[in-house]
């Protein structure tokens, strides 16, 4: 095994795993020990991996060195490829597997991966280099480019970015992706696979095929997934437990039960993944409409991929996109807008592309670098050439370049064409491979004379027709089993091939064009329209056989295997081929035939199906009746609805349309009224969303024909949504009102008076709190379907009143969902119901806690009822207008994040980017850091563009991103461009969204709210309060959001600016309409005070300014700073400092107003709002210090809020004096204002010393490489130069980061020799800040911890803390912590630290290699000094078990001899005693004890061929046998074994089983015999019955047949666990077994092996304590001609099933196997055995057959005598006794009788035999008055095996014998002698060459020569015989060898000396019969009637 063989590596096998193993092999000869110990497989696989074989010459000392040098080479793992065998020369044509010509392809593509990896993270290690040219070229492509090779160059194509024209940087990176087009043939398959190994090495690659025959939607896409999956279930457990967390993290438990059907079914893996989550909640109809299916399944797809991405680096590789389907490519382009960190390869034709395809390769989303293949030039096509034609050397080049030329001119170069040619050339003989000269040859001008006469004048264009012509020479099988999986897909089943064969081609006439045989003649007639037939095939095998298709199709390269079913063809110009070998006009009769046979096949594909009725649809429009076919096109038209294949969907339905009868509106015999409703509704929703022209007929068409209101009601939401896209905002919603007005809601008022809508209002909230706000949820589910249908159709008119503002009859229409859902209970419409009735109760009614509350309940219900998309648009609209009566306003963010993601998962778009944007606004207007709201923003963007890009978005969006770049300084900041840039005129945009009816909507209402803002904050008062005029009375319009107070608070303030400016006349307007909007601000406040109070308070602040009461106003700016700071509004902090800032300079306080402005200041820039920052320093310019702040725009700035923790939040603050508000803010450090600056710019700052320092430490620490030696070291320079208090290190070992050592000034530093873990203490100072340091991947320096808002709660003192993180190459490789007193550490101290973390990373991570390398050398010295120790043992021993191998060899050789020797003599002793005058008890006991011989002597066998079955070289002896009697033979010889334990023996023989077959009786036996004994071995007490029976899977060959035989025990049982140790040799399930119960372990291995030698299969069912069942099916033959069985038996027969039977016995087995044997019998049983014989004699039976216990008692013995001694008793008695049993011995004396009763007495032993009971039973009846005469069993002599002139011929013949064992002559000599030979004996081979030459040349017939005699054996004998018959010429004398050796040497030997024949003993019969007709040469074969019994009680006789 070598390390590509394990499996744990990425690289492929090549030549180099056959060297590896070689040397492997070499190294055990030469040393006789393994490489490695090892103790399991894997440390195998471990040391293979990772050790070097030790040297040979080391383990052994006399190996010479070169040798050992030799095999290190072989066994070098890192040995490069180099070409092995390529001057082979193979006399069988194949063509070469290599990609010719494409080695620039490959190189680029190869780069681009290995860049595209390293991008995203993914590096390997093994990867090589990117070349340097290649490398440069790549990295200078810009996201925003493409890049293009084409034609030897490469070519960068630019595509502008998408999103908003004005960003400039990505949030997230485009996905890479490489297109490579070309011809159909240039090998892009070929150079895929060839890239494959390159993208495997960094992570998972999945490849699948886009096929237009299976119509699948997704169905490639998914596969990848699938594969993706797989490799994820391949993994180690905790790394898929790893996933399977981060899944359901990302998913989330809702979406989990709400994934959809399709992707569950197409991706089995999630289910194992995600422990198969349910689909659907229960009892709750999905309301999602078809456009949110889409938006569903692709939300969920990409859910699944980010988590898989973000796991490992993905690499999809696509093939044949011409042939994608358009929701595949539509899925794609989600994917690649979602931009997830991953690499797509397509291959493509260009020509063939569509529309969408070429859509998704010019996306805007992706960096695409396209390569072409083009033809291979001539010079590629001559490698190609020379390697398939095996021609390597330089003079080919010359003698091949006219072929060349030749298949250049007629492929133009293309490679697949080129390689098709060649083959046909080669079938033709126009190449051939000559003997002579040993290599191919061609001839040209035959070649351009053939191709000229077949291809005609088209000759220069190689293309499809010839493959057809390719095609035609299959044999019929091949072309019709090629011809049927072409229209079956590229991918097919040979399963479905098959059927399609079998089933199918009957209807199809054969008429092919070229006049063969094929199924391309006229059609059949229409199948049968009877709507009652069974089948819609007749079930008959016609003449085609697909298994022979399927080996020419395999053979010929046309196809390949995927797996044991499953193939594809190797190019898709073959699947086209194939299938224009149908003719046109025929093809539709295929796909009729293919859909109506699977049509109801389970788990059949309903898309593959659909898709061929499709293309039959005018055939199927013939018949009569449509239904089937119909509703199978239904059936797929939903599956590829609810995965948001719309256009796949409406071509089904559309099919299906077709397809309905005249009257499809009533039901019929071929329609349904409901079919036919839904299919005009789902083409009416589908042509809707998708734009097609039939939307306004289809709707009519339901409206028109729908028989209920209900039934209508889908349809009037679709018009609803159709005229709604169609004529922009209605006013009113009449359709949905007609709609209700038909469904029984008649008095739905939606403009109500004041009163009457406080009427409806108080009615429905006593309604609601009289049932519970806690006990709506526990509302039972509304069953009824009209409720159901109405309150669907509210929640459609509630959010058309929505989006028109209309807040009263919001409130009209959710009072009454709210009343129905009441009373009849809940559905999934009846959360939103609710949000919106709270909604509606806030801002009409001011009831805000019951509006929240409300609102909570309905987020409730839709997470309990609704699907993803309910329960998303709850979570907005509680989100966006009820949540801030009880949560901050920073809170609602999660639930807006939760609403985005169920709105993907659930197909809602729109309010997933209304979710989105929420989330953004709720950002900027929590003071968030401007660059995380901006990057936000930009993401909001592209979602919007990509989801939902309406003009309400667009504007919302644009407002956010406005606001943002304009806070953020990036804007013009002027008063007529505050928003203005130079890609942006606010005007234009303005004027654009006004055209559009815009300008009084809710989202410009928000738009002018941020202006407002804006314009306020940066001063432009006047433009703010105009602004404020012309919007203000609208926030008495809009609902309660944030933008209304934002709108008011900032219109009071501007107002509040003018008046201390005293610049207009205003002031009395201004007062006024500010204290009004201040007491709306202050009643909202007082709900939530910690929402509103803030902005309230800093209003009164400005209105007290106005005053003179300059306590009041003090107060007031503090409270306002306090409940800033407090609720961490950063924005209202700086404003508020801003605000108190320009009064108190207002007032003279200039020093004071400074301070406080220099705070507003960095308030500013600590959000990043550094336009503000800048317009405020520039406008107080002259007080506030410049240049002190450096702006930086693209900075990452930490963005925790400003707090003032000065005071606890329980006790109240007390009031602050004048001089506190004069101290600038502790917790505002100045470096938040500064920049990540590079150490290039960090270095410009230090003074020398600080410089000296770093170079004098990085010296240092950069020369020591002992790891604990530099920590100290570290540790100790850090705290020198620091002059910290103490300080720690801590370092990343293995992931997890440890404290290394601690250090300080006193106590001095150590280094811990067990470091303890960081999270040890979480709560502790260093942990957690250094956790904040290693996540937030930044230096930091807090001068006072105590009052750091982040570790405040933490810190038990003050005290400076710097903690910096230890980087290298990008990565953390630990952090450095020091502390020290307030004001001792500096920003300084901290510049001087992280300069020097980055060498200190750097000898980090140098002192942990080398660290690591002293552990592995330390424990590789001690691993080879153990493992030589090792060897030398394992030497040893393998010595020591090689030698006793070697004598057990021998041993177990002569044992065999000298065992066979006397055995032989007593078996054939035994043989003549059988043939001589016996009664039939004695007759039966010689038999039984010859039968126990040949067991004893099989057994024998079977020890010493254990080896040689192992080895497969056992080869079957078959003949004539009968089932039953080989059973009953194993049986018979086992029955005593098994009466000793009083077990039961039994069979049952079916039937349906041929009474004879042909078999290898012997080996069937011998399998029998070892299950039946392990089978009596483990019961103790039942039975054991064996059963047979035919197979239910028939034989492949006719001519076979396959028999299950069965042996049920009641015994022990066997465990599952157990059972797989079985046939396992020399095992048993535990040691306890072999203890208590012996055996070696052998016989079910034996069992085995011989069952597959018959071609079968073996197994067990077992159950502990209730017994097992060992079963086996093996392959026998049929008898080809069947016996004649004599005429008479059957009427004999059937005479005697007339009498009268009875049956006594106990055992069930026994009564059943007596009824197998006698079917035609009506036998009554009785159990009763005591009183059997009364039973019989008074109910006149005739028989009796009575089975005898194996211990029976007297009272059996006392019945049986007196009915002897009864004359007068007619009753016959057949006593069935078990052998060597009490029960034989009374059977026995019973019978010895000699009374003359009319009635008969006989035994007969168990098993009983049916040909033996006939013949009893007929003696008894026949012959009633003569006492029987004994059953005499058939003959079995020696004299028997020949015909009577065979005897004759062999009298006075005589026989030469040579024999040294008297008893074994004498055996042989009288065996011969009994058929009439003479016989001259010899005792060894000297006296046998004498008698020989004694005696004429013709005198003796045939010799026989023992092989082992003294003096002269006889192999020398024989060799003296030839010799002298070659000097005198004599003919020669046949001998044979007669030996007791059974090995293999023994009879080469005797062969080579000139033997004959080989004979081993003892003598068989049948044997020795066989070698006298061999050598004989007038001994004839005798007949069939001699050989083979015409009855079965012959055959069992010879069986036996």
């Amino acid at each position: 095994m070598s390390p590509e063989q394990t499996g744990r590596t990425t690289f492929q096998p090549d030549h180099r795993t056959d060297l590896y193993s070689l040397g492997i092999t070499f190294f055990v000869v030469l040393t006789q020990t393994m490489p490695f110990a090892y103790s399991t497989p894997m440390e195998i696989v471990h040391n293979v991996l990772n050790r070097k074989i030790p040297t040979v010459h080391q383990v052994r000392s006399d190996v010479p060195e070169v040798l050992s040098m030799i095999i290190e080479k072989l066994t070098n793992k890192s040995i490069a490829p180099f070409l092995l065998g390529q001057y082979d020369i193979a006399s069988v044509f194949t063509l070469p597997s290599g990609c010719y010509g494409r080695r620039r392809e490959i190189e680029l593509i190869s780069a681009i991966i290995r860049r595209t990896a390293h991008h995203y993270g993914m590096g390997s290690q093994s990867s090589p280099p990117i070349s340097e040219d290649v490398d440069r070229l790549l990295m200078q492509c810009t996201p925003g480019e493409k890049l293009e090779y084409a034609d030897g160059s490469i070519k960068r194509i630019h595509g502008s970015p998408f999103g908003h024209p004005n960003i400039t940087a990505r949030a997230r990176r485009p996905t890479e992706m490489i297109a490579i087009y070309g011809n159909s043939g240039v090998g892009k398959s070929l150079l895929i696979r060839n890239i494959q190994q390159v993208a495997r090495e960094y992570g998972y690659i999945a490849i699948a095929k886009f096929d237009i025959r299976q119509p699948t939607p997704y169905g490639c896409i998914l596969r990848c997934l699938s594969i993706f999956l797989k490799n994820i279930l391949a993994e180690p457990a905790a790394e898929i437990d790893r996933f399977a967390h981060m899944l359901k993290e990302q998913l989330g438990p809702q979406a989990m039960m709400q994934l959809p059907t399709l992707l569950l079914d197409n991706v089995p893996e999630l289910r194992t993944i995600l422990d198969d989550p349910k689909l659907q909640k229960p009892d709750i109809d999905s309301e999602m409409n078809g456009s949110e299916t889409k938006m569903r399944f692709h939300a969920a797809f990409i859910e699944i991929f980010q988590v898989m991405v973000n796991s490992k680096f993905v690499t999809l590789f696509l093939e044949d996109l011409h042939q994608a389907d358009e929701a595949s490519i539509e899925l794609l382009q989600s994917l690649i807008a979602a931009k997830l960190n991953f690499l797509v390869i397509i291959t493509y034709r260009k020509d063939g592309l569509s529309s969408f395809a070429s859509r998704f390769i010019n996306n805007q989303n992706s960096v695409v670098n396209y390569v072409k293949i083009g033809p291979l030039e001539p010079v590629a096509l001559m490698e190609l050439v020379r390697a398939a034609m095996h021609r390597h050397k330089e003079i080919d080049n010359v003698l091949l370049m006219p072929l060349v030329d030749f298949i250049h001119k007629m492929t133009k170069g293309n490679p697949f064409y080129a390689c098709q040619l060649l083959v046909a050339l080669e079938k033709k003989g126009f190449i051939y491979f000559t003997w002579e000269q040993s290599r191919w040859e061609y001839s040209l001008e035959d070649i351009e004379k053939a191709l000229h006469h077949e291809l005609g004048e088209v000759s220069e264009n190689i293309d499809t027709e010839f493959l057809v012509g390719r095609l035609k020479d299959l044999p019929p099988d091949g072309r019709n089993f090629l011809k049927w999986a072409s229209f079956v897909g590229n991918n097919f089943s040979f399963e479905t091939v098959r059927r399609l064969m079998m089933d199918c081609e009957t209807d199809l006439p054969n008429n092919d064009e070229g006049g063969e045989t094929d199924a391309d003649g006229e059609l059949s007639p229409p199948l049968s329209t009877s709507p009652f037939r069974d089948s819609l095939l007749p079930r008959k095998r016609n003449g085609y056989d697909a298994i022979n298709g399927l080996q020419s199709a395999l053979q010929q390269g046309f196809i390949q295997a995927v797996s044991n079913d499953e193939f594809r063809f190797t190019h898709d110009r073959y699947s086209q081929a194939a299938m224009m070998l149908a003719k046109p006009e025929k093809r539709d009769m295929f796909h009729l035939k293919i859909a109506e046979y699977f049509m109801n096949h389970p788990n059949i594909d309903t898309f593959w199906v659909a898709d061929h009725l499709k293309a039959a649809i005018h055939l199927i429009k013939q018949e009569d009746y449509k239904s089937k076919q119909r509703a199978m096109l239904i059936k797929a038209g939903n599956k590829a609805y609810h995965s948001g294949a719309h256009h796949l969907a409406f071509s089904y339905y559309e099919a299906a349309e077709v397809l309905l009868t005249p009257i499809p509106w009533t039901d019929g015999p071929d329609s349904n009224y409901q079919e036919t409703l839904h299919l005009y509704t789902r083409l009416a929703e589908i042509s809707w969303f998708m734009g097609y022209e039939r939307t306004h007929q289809l709707i009519n068409t339901v409206l028109k024909n729908a028989k209920s209101a209900i039934d209508r009601a889908a349809a009037y939401r679709i018009q609803h949504r159709y005229l709604w896209a169609l004529e922009g905002r209605q006013e009113e919603a009449t359709i949905l009102l007609e709609c209700l007005h038909e469904l029984g809601t008649r008095d739905l008022v939606l403009d109500v008076t004041d009163e009457q809508l406080r009427t409806v209002y108080e009615s429905t909230r006593e309604k609601v709190l009289e049932v519970g706000l806690e006990n709506i949820i526990q509302l039972p589910i509304c069953e009824n379907r009209m409720i159901r249908t109405r309150l669907a159709i509210l929640e459609e008119l509630c959010l058309w009143a929505y989006w028109k503002n209309r807040i009263k009859s919001i409130l009209c229409i959710a009072a009454r969902s709210l009343l129905k859902t009441l009373n009849h209970g809940n559905s999934p419409s009846t959360g939103v119901g609710f949000v919106f009735f709270g909604i509606a109760a806030t801002q009409l009614f001011k009831a805000y806690e019951f509006g929240q509350r409300l609102g909570e309940v309905g987020v409730a219900l839709c997470d309990k009822f609704g699907d993803n998309s309910e329960s998303a648009r709850a979570r907005y609209l509680y989100g966006a207008f009820l949540c801030m009566w009880k949560y901050r306003y920073r809170d609602p963010i999660p639930i807006f994040r939760q609403a985005v993601k169920q709105a993907l998962l659930g197909g809602d778009r729109i309010y997933s980017t209304y979710s989105h944007i929420n989330i953004v606004i709720n950002m900027l207007f929590n003071g968030e850091n401007m660059s995380d709201v901006l990057r936000e923003a930009k993401i909001c963007l592209e979602d919007v563009k990509r989801y939902n890009s309406s003009l309400d978005t667009v504007l919302l969006v644009n407002s956010v991103l406005r606001a943002v770049l304009a806070l953020q300084g990036k804007t013009y900041l002027t008063e007529e461009g505050l928003l203005d840039d130079k890609e942006f005129h606010e005007a234009d945009f303005l004027k654009e969204m006004n055209e559009h009816g815009m300008e009084t909507t809710s989202p410009m209402f928000c738009y002018q709210t941020m202006k407002l803002a804006l314009l306020t904050l940066y001063g432009y008062d006047e433009a703010a309060v105009r602004l404020g005029e012309k919007y203000i009375n609208s926030t008495e319009m809009q609902p309660s959001t944030r933008h209304v107070y934002i709108m008011r608070t900032c219109y009071c303030l501007a107002m509040l600016r003018l008046l201390h400016k005293n610049s207009n006349d205003h002031t009395g307007s201004y007062i006024t309409q500010i204290h009004a909007y201040r007491s709306k601000l202050k009643e909202y406040a007082s709900h939530f005070p910690a929402n509103l109070h803030v902005i309230s308070c800093l209003i009164d602040a400005e209105l007290s300014s106005l005053t003179s009461d300059m306590q009041k106003t003090e107060h007031l700016y503090n409270m306002a700073l306090e409940l800033a700071q407090k609720g961490c509004w950063n924005m209202c902090t700086g404003m508020v400092y801003e605000f108190a800032g320009e009064y108190y300079k207002r007032k003279g306080a200039n020093h004071v107003g400074n301070m406080l402005l220099e705070k507003a200041v960095r308030v500013y820039r600590h959000t990043a709002c550094f336009g503000k920052a800048k317009q405020l320093e520039r406008l107080h310019q002259d007080c506030l210090p410049q240049g002190t702040f450096v702006e930086t725009e693209n900075q990452s700035m930490q963005t925790d809020p400003i707090t003032n923790q000065a005071h606890s939040s329980s006790n109240p603050p007390a009031k602050p004096a004048l001089s506190e508000l004069t101290f600038i803010d502790p917790n505002i450090d100045s470096s938040i204002d500064g920049v990540a600056a590079t150490p290039e710019e960090s270095l410009l700052t230090l003074d020398v010393v600080d410089l000296a320092t770093i170079l004098k430490s990085s010296q240092v620490i950069s020369s020591e490489m002992n790891f604990e030696l530099l920590m100290k070291q570290m540790l100790g320079i850090i705290l020198e130069n620091s002059g910290a208090e103490s300080g720690v290190i801590i370092i990343k070992e293995n992931s997890s980061f440890l404290i290394m050592g601690e250090g300080s000034q006193t106590k001095g530093c150590e280094i811990f020799k067990s470091p303890k873990l960081l999270s040890e203490e979480a709560d502790s100072i260093v942990t957690r800040v250094a956790h904040y340091a290693i996540h937030a991947q930044e230096s930091l320096f807090i001068a006072d911890i105590q009052k750091d808002p982040r570790f405040f709660d933490s810190a038990a003192i003050a005290k400076s803390v710097i903690c910096t993180p230890i980087t290298h190459k990008s990565a953390i490789v630990g952090c450095i912590y020091i502390e020290g007193a307030v004001g001792s550490l500096t920003s300084r101290h901290e510049g001087v630290l992280r300069l020097l973390s980055q060498q200190i990373g750097i000898s980090v991570t140098n002192a942990l290699l080398f660290k690591s390398i002293q552990k592995v050398t330390y424990a590789n010295v001690k691993m080879i000094e153990n493992q030589k120790a090792a060897l030398e043992e394992a030497r040893k021993s393998k010595e020591a078990a090689l030698r006793a191998m070697k004598l057990k060899a021998d041993f177990l050789a002569n044992m065999s001899h000298e065992l066979r020797t006397p055995f032989s003599g007593f078996y054939g002793m035994i043989s003549l005693l059988s043939e001589t005058s016996l009664d039939a008890e004695q007759l039966d006991i010689v038999h039984t004890a010859k039968e126990s011989c040949e067991m004893l002597l099989r057994i024998i066998d079977d020890l010493l061929n254990f080896s040689k079955l192992e080895a497969g070289k056992v080869v079957l002896d078959l003949g004539p046998l009968v089932v039953g009697e080989v059973i009953a033979d194993t049986i018979e010889i086992l029955s005593s074994l098994a009466a000793r334990k009083g077990l039961e023996l039994a069979y049952i023989v079916d039937r349906d089983v041929p009474k004879t077959i042909i078999g290898d009786s012997s080996r069937l036996r011998q399998i029998l015999t070892n299950l039946l004994g392990n089978a009596i071995k483990f019961t103790h007490e039942g039975g054991v019955v064996i059963k047979c029976r035919l197979d239910d899977e028939p034989a492949d060959d006719p001519s076979l047949l396959r028999l299950k035989f069965e042996v049920v025990d009641t015994g022990i049982g066997i465990r599952p666990d157990q059972q797989r140790l079985l046939f396992e040799p020399f095992s048993q399930v535990d040691g306890s077994t072999t203890r208590m119960y012996g055996g070696t372990g052998l016989g079910l291995s034996i069992c085995l092996q011989l069952v597959r030698l018959m071609m079968g299969t073996v197994g067990v069912e077992s159950t502990p304590d209730e017994g097992s069942n060992f079963w086996f099916v093996v392959n026998v033959q049929k008898m080809k001609k069947p016996q004649e069985v004599d005429g008479n038996r059957p009427s004999r027969a059937a005479l005697l099933s007339k009498h009268k039977f009875l049956m006594a016995t106990y055992h069930d087995p026994t009564y059943n196997m007596l009824k197998s044997l006698l079917p035609e019998f009506q036998v009554k049983r009785t159990v009763d055995v005591q009183h059997a014989i009364a039973q019989a004699l008074q109910e006149k039976h005739e028989i009796l057959l009575l089975d005898i216990p194996a211990i029976p008692n007297s009272f059996i013995e006392h019945q049986l005598r007196t009915v002897d001694d009864d004359p007068e008793c007619e009753l016959h008695i057949v006593l069935l006794y078990t052998p060597a049993t009490e029960g034989h011995k009374i059977a026995a004396e019973a019978t010895k009788s000699i009374s003359d009763r009319r009635g008969r007495l006989v035994k007969m032993a168990k098993p009983a035999r049916r040909a033996k009971l006939l013949r009893t039973l007929e003696q008894l009846l026949d012959q009633p008055k003569t006492s029987p005469s004994p059953m005499q069993l058939t003959s079995n002599r020696m004299s028997d095996y020949f015909k009577a002139d065979e005897l004759k011929w062999f009298k006075q013949k005589a026989v030469l014998i040579a024999e040294d064992n008297m008893v074994a002559q004498k055996l042989l000599r009288k065996q011969l002698e009994k058929m009439g030979f003479i016989v001259e004996s010899a005792n060894n081979g000297e006296e046998a060459v004498q008698l020989w030459q004694q005696r004429s040349p013709q005198h003796f017939c045939i010799g026989f020569f023992d092989h082992h005699m003294p003096k002269c054996d006889g192999v020398e004998a024989t060799k003296r015989i030839r010799a002298l018959e070659r000097e005198n010429n004599i003919e020669r004398l046949p001998i044979v060898a007669l030996t007791a050796d059974v090995q293999s040497s023994a009879r080469d030997m005797c062969v080579n000396a000139g033997m004959d024949g080989y004979l081993t003993k003892p003598l068989i019969h049948k044997e020795l019969a066989s070698i006298l007709r061999e050598f004989c040469p007038q001994v004839t074969l005798p007949s069939s009637n001699a050989a083979v019994r015409g009855n079965d009680e012959s055959v069992a006789s010879q069986s036996g």
